[in-house]
């Protein structure tokens, strides 16, 4: 929305359209926050809650990054919660830490609106 200057997402416009129950937005939107990616805008109180904007420019940004970040965040949280179990922490660490890599990951965020945005757009093959 940010790239097409559509008016900025909400948090009940993000968890409209991550429809998958149990806070999912809000979580998303709290580790994008702490990987300093968005920010939270208030507006006049008659323009209705906070909205999000990027905090970085999206070309600037990879999806691997992002990604990579996100399961830091994720998966930091499962280890804190394994504490008691130091080995099984360990191992979790490592396996998380040895991944292969992905073409999508050297893709800016905004070439991939754009091919997001071009794929919408683009006339049905046939």
């Amino acid at each position: 929305r940010y790239l097409r200057r559509q008016p900025l997402l909400t948090l009940d416009d993000l968890e409209l359209t991550l429809a998958n129950g149990d806070q999912f937005a809000s979580r998303v939107v709290n580790a994008l926050k702490e990987m300093d990616l968005v920010l939270e805008v208030s507006l006049a109180p008659e323009d209705g809650p906070p909205r999000f904007v990027p905090a970085v420019p999206l070309d600037q940004v990879t999806v691997g990054t992002v990604l990579e970040g996100l399961r830091q965040t994720r998966m930091g949280a499962v280890i804190q919660g394994l504490a008691p179990e130091p080995g099984l922490a360990n191992l979790l660490r490592r396996l998380a830490e040895e991944r292969g890599s992905s073409p999508w990951d050297s893709l800016s965020l905004k070439e991939l609106v754009d091919q997001a945005t071009s794929a919408e757009t683009a006339p049905p093959a046939g």
